[in-house]
């Protein structure tokens, strides 16, 4: 099972965020779709999805273009007009919804697995949405609590899943020595989703960092099957917080936030901050 893994710390106005994104070499600068977002009102959306994986799985039954896929939930999120909890409620019951055009296939319907996070630092509320099955219209939704959090196609949180229980440890290992700047963000971010580790001996998905060669394609979808690296193509790590910027006259709610990704052609970092 492919698509990435996420590890992310969530307290009141604040989230740092850890992610690994998984694809195959020959389509990593290829796909379109956003996994990761922050506006600048505070709402944000992290993704992981089978679809960059499930091309080359047979519970694929219908291969949707990348528009279509699950990378377009963020977007309508964050620049929609819903909040987190109203959002999970329209993707689990299918109400009519105003931001998604007609070319946009029903969240139930999408011939692949996804799990959503989305959430607004101004009310500090967060909901997980998670289809586990990718045939399945079936659509789970939860209130997420402070805390740390594991995101994979696993679930939200899989305590049985050895990927995700040692990608927690790893962060809360190291978490520390970021916030008290002894390490960088890079630094951090490094020894966390860098780790090739394989939980399962011998299995090179289950390691946090994935680097493998597998088969890919299938001459049913119009492309020929051939050999060629599945991994990890790039990983990113975001820390936002709202804050209070205070002037003589006054108190100005505040996005500050630092953006780095480490891909596996190029590296880059950023600070920003977003007058909300």
């Amino acid at each position: 099972m492919g698509g990435g893994i996420m590890v992310f710390d969530y307290q009141k106005q604040c989230i740092t965020l850890l992610h690994n994104r998984d694809n195959w070499d020959e389509r990593s600068d290829q796909n379109g779709g956003v996994w990761i977002l922050v506006s600048k009102e505070g709402k944000f959306a992290c993704l992981v999805d089978s679809c960059l994986h499930d091309d080359d799985d047979n519970r694929v039954s219908v291969v949707y273009k990348a528009s279509n896929g699950p990378s377009y939930l963020p977007v309508a999120y964050v620049e929609g007009k819903h909040t987190p909890e109203s959002f999970a409620e329209w993707i689990e019951t299918g109400m009519s919804f105003e931001n998604f055009t007609q070319d946009d296939p029903d969240p139930r319907e999408l011939t692949y697995a996804y799990e959503l996070i989305v959430g607004d630092l101004s009310t500090s509320t967060v909901f997980h949405i998670s289809k586990p099955v990718a045939s399945e219209r079936v659509i789970h939704t939860r209130r997420v609590p402070f805390g740390v959090h594991t995101l994979s196609l696993s679930g939200l949180d899989n305590r049985t899943s050895l990927k995700d229980t040692r990608l927690r440890t790893l962060f809360e290992e190291h978490i520390g020595s970021y916030e008290n700047g002894v390490a960088s963000l890079e630094e951090f971010t490094q020894k966390v989703l860098g780790d090739r580790v394989e939980t399962v001996p011998g299995d090179k998905m289950s390691s946090i960092f994935v680097e493998k060669k597998d088969y890919h394609g299938k001459k049913r979808y119009g492309f020929l099957k051939k050999k060629e690296r599945y991994g990890t193509s790039s990983s990113t790590a975001l820390v936002v917080k709202r804050v209070l910027e205070i002037t003589e006259e006054t108190a100005v709610p505040v996005l500050e936030g630092t953006f780095y990704e480490l891909h596996r052609s190029r590296g880059r970092k950023f600070a920003f901050e977003i007058d909300a």
